[in-house]
């Protein structure tokens, strides 16, 4: 009893000592004693803290978490202020400031570590439950791997996933990223090898993966010095194989939404009460809107199957769309071991790192049938009743993983979503008198903007075949994206050998090239002279969220930092708009135009705005689209990036110069014009019938207006 007593003694006093130090803004000597061992204990076992259920341990808790806010608030301030020296004095920033951030970092971690072993231990004196706990388990998790401690934060998983089992389903993705063998992931677990913190990232994770349908293989495009890849004839088979299993099993965009549907009208008690059926075959979700529902589709797993049946389709999903483990039998029986095979020789399906039994999705797989913005076509030409092809498209999985965040590959958003539907009214084959057609997708992603567009396009023929051939280059600064982008045109373009498409492979060339935006495409002079040749079109969803990121520790970054943009929104938006005219075919202003998704401040100036980006000499074209209820106050954006961030930025993501009421989503089109500039804002408003019908359900998930048939029509009219 007394070693008890003096346990919680020592460990409030300590905690005290730790707040002291942060109050007096004496970092360096907080962590420090941190450093030095004054915050590791040995925890009493449960029998020595028998008799001490009821004790009021609640403050020495309270403490830990000011030692956790404090160093929090420290880190911030370091991040904001080291962008704004980077950003405006140009200067880098010193390996004594490096190094103090990782001390900061190892002491988060640390005390995390801390607060994670003294509420497990102590969990009845809070009258904490297992998900409690498991929550507590994820915070260090999250803290060690900012503080690049891979084989900690694996531990960390592991015990959550002890904690609350159904975290060993929904939750399997953070572990994603592992390298090594099932042997040394245990030991890690269990303890024989020891987990003393080190920087072990790079020979513990997997960041880039280049084999099964990611390998590449250098090429040149015809008539340019440029080396680019593409997909390996290996990948390609593979991406065959793939695509023709899901088909098989119906893996289309309207099937899925049916499953997310009936996730939701389950797990929405109001909704499954008054009997309403949600399904809406119309309406299109963004990747993410299957993923946010997971947990959902676990709880409701026995009745789906009672409602869907136990078929492939709804295991794929759940694999493929929710991010959730199943039984490898299960999956076995519905689409056979050979069929499992592939999958994992393809890289896209993996065992569970904790348990055998399971598998989980290595990637997300997105479809989207050609025809869900191609009404008009469908309609119109009757006399083709060819079957419309499904997109298929990999992205990472929105959420945390081992991999380092900066490699993440942004999920298939409402954005994405926005530009496809405008560029997919688009006639890219057009016959303009010249014999190959270019297109850029530019901050490329996983591809799909790019590779939608095109497989538009060729779907809008009524024969396969056109003289004009099509160039697609997919660029990004992530290697991990041009792998995926490469992996995604190994989807949707690879036919049977008994498909008459078969010849559209002369008809269409894919590349991808890593590259920092135009770098890639100039010559060694890094004159426009020697650019590989223009664009007729280019497409560009870049990073736009408005938040201040570091870039001298990428660890400790959320995922969206590491693919911000900058301190206003704007730093890669500048970027683009000032070079893009030199990259832009110049022989028909009607035909050659940039197409944008990004969000911008103060909307009713946006075109404006857009406008003093682009150079002064040339006269230009802006067309800007966004929707009226899409708009938030400054206070609501910036809320909402807060509870993304885990941080308090508060209003820090503006730069002081610029005087922010709002900022909205938009689509743009920028063409060179003859004469003066001009410009154009069209706000979209949904009808009142259209509200009623599109929104009805609230509840069963958010719906963009630009995915509606008018917003597409209203987005194309104006803007193509």
């Amino acid at each position: 009893m007394t070693d008890c007593h003096h346990f919680f003694e020592s460990l409030e006093s300590k905690c005290k000592q730790v707040i002291s130090l942060l109050e007096e803004n004496d970092v360096g000597k907080a962590v420090n004693i941190i450093k030095e061992g004054s915050l590791s204990f040995e925890f009493p076992s449960q029998t020595e803290i028998y008799g001490y259920e009821h004790l009021n341990l609640q403050p020495i808790l309270d403490a830990i978490y000011i030692i956790i806010a404090k160093f929090e608030e420290d880190l911030e301030d370091r991040a904001y202020n080291w962008d704004l020296i980077q950003t405006e004095k140009e200067t880098q920033i010193s390996n004594e400031q490096k190094e103090m951030m990782q001390d900061i970092l190892h002491s988060l971690f640390v005390v995390h570590n801390l607060k994670s072993n003294f509420c497990s231990t102590f969990s009845r004196n809070f009258d904490f439950d297992n998900e409690d706990i498991a929550d507590i388990y994820l915070d260090e998790a999250i803290a060690a791997k900012k503080a690049g401690y891979t084989r900690n934060a694996t531990k960390a998983h592991y015990k959550r996933m002890m904690e609350d089992q159904t975290l060993l389903h929904v939750d399997a993705v953070r572990l994603l990223g592992w390298n090594h063998d099932r042997y040394s992931l245990e030991n890690i677990v269990s303890g024989t090898v020891s987990t003393e913190t080190c920087v072990d990232s790079e020979s513990l994770v997997e960041e880039v993966c280049d084999k099964g349908l990611f390998e590449t293989t250098p090429s040149k495009i015809p008539g340019n010095p440029l080396i680019a890849n593409s997909a390996s004839d290996a990948a390609c088979n593979l991406g065959q194989n793939v695509k023709e299993i899901l088909s098989n099993s119906g893996y289309t965009l309207s099937s899925t939404s049916r499953i997310l549907h009936e996730t939701i009208r389950l797990s929405n008690s109001n909704c499954a009460s008054s009997g309403r059926f949600l399904f809406d075959s119309k309406r299109i979700y963004s990747a993410n809107s299957f993923f946010n529902h997971r947990h959902s589709a676990w709880q409701q797993y026995f009745h789906l199957q009672q409602i869907i049946g136990n078929n492939a389709l709804f295991l794929l999903a759940l694999v493929f769309l929710f991010g959730v483990s199943i039984e490898y039998n299960d999956l076995a029986d519905a689409i056979g071991t050979e069929s499992i095979k592939t999958f994992f020789d393809a890289k896209i399906l993996r065992r569970h790192p904790f348990r055998d039994s399971l598998i989980i999705g290595e990637v997300q797989i997105y479809p989207l049938d050609v025809s869900s913005f191609q009404f008009d076509v469908i309609e119109n030409n009757i006399e083709n009743n060819d079957k419309y092809e499904v997109g298929l498209y990999m992205t990472d999985w929105p959420m945390e993983s081992l991999r380092l965040n900066r490699d993440a590959i942004m999920p298939i958003g409402y954005d994405s979503l926005e530009l496809v539907a405008l560029t997919s009214g688009l006639d890219l084959f057009s016959n303009s008198g010249c014999e190959s057609k270019k297109i850029l997708d530019l901050c490329c992603g996983c591809g799909v903007q790019g590779i939608h567009a095109v497989l538009s396009s060729f779907y809008k023929r009524k024969t396969g075949i056109s003289e004009t051939r099509l160039e697609l280059l997919s660029m990004d600064i992530n290697r991990r994206a041009c792998h995926f982008a490469t992996a995604n045109s190994c989807f949707n373009f690879s036919f049977d050998k008994d498909m008459e498409e078969k010849r559209l492979e002369t008809n269409i060339i894919i590349h991808s090239v890593q590259g920092d935006l135009y770098t890639p495409l100039k010559g060694s002079q890094n004159d426009a002279a020697a650019c590989i040749g223009k664009f007729h079109y280019i497409f560009t969803n870049p990073p736009f969220v408005a938040v201040p990121f570091t870039k001298c520790i990428g660890t400790m970054s959320p995922a969206f930092y590491s693919a911000g943009g900058g301190m206003d929104g704007m730093k890669i938006l500048h970027k683009i708009l000032e070079k893009y005219f030199e990259f832009l075919e110049q022989d028909n202003y009607q035909n050659s135009s940039l197409y944008m998704v990004t969000e911008l401040p103060n909307v009713e100036e946006c075109p404006n705005l857009l406008l003093s980006m682009l150079p002064a000499n040339i006269t230009s074209h802006v067309r800007v689209a966004y929707i009226k209820d899409d708009v938030e106050l400054v206070e609501e954006y910036v809320e909402e990036r807060e509870i993304e961030a885990g941080l308090h930025i508060e209003s820090r993501d503006w730069k002081p110069s610029l005087e922010i009421r709002n900022r909205a989503l938009v689509l743009v089109s920028i063409s060179q014009n003859e004469g003066e500039s001009l410009k154009e804002l069209h706000c979209y408003q949904s009808s009142a019938e259209e509200k009623n019908e599109s929104f009805d359900y609230a509840d069963a998930d958010e719906e963009d207006a630009f995915l509606t048939r008018d917003g597409i029509l209203f987005s194309r009219n104006k803007l193509l």
